[in-house]
């Protein structure tokens, strides 16, 4: 994966790919879990150094797609 990639630039740079995801499972109540996962996980990545974010915002996604 590379982690040079600009989106993984914009990552470092700000939070903002991780609330809008946010914003966009609100009020679908079928992806309730999901959402909850993700804003457990999420909130956890926003606390690490900014340069490991896209690492895990990376794993993140991978996990939830499987």
């Amino acid at each position: 994966m590379d982690m040079g990639h600009p989106l993984f630039d914009n990552i470092r740079k700000d939070d903002w790919l991780i609330d809008y995801i946010d914003a966009r499972l609100e009020g679908i109540a079928a992806l309730a879990r999901f959402k909850s996962f993700f804003l457990d996980a999420s909130k956890k990545i926003k606390l690490v150094p900014i340069s490991f974010k896209p690492k895990y915002f990376s794993k993140l996604i991978i996990a939830l797609w499987d």
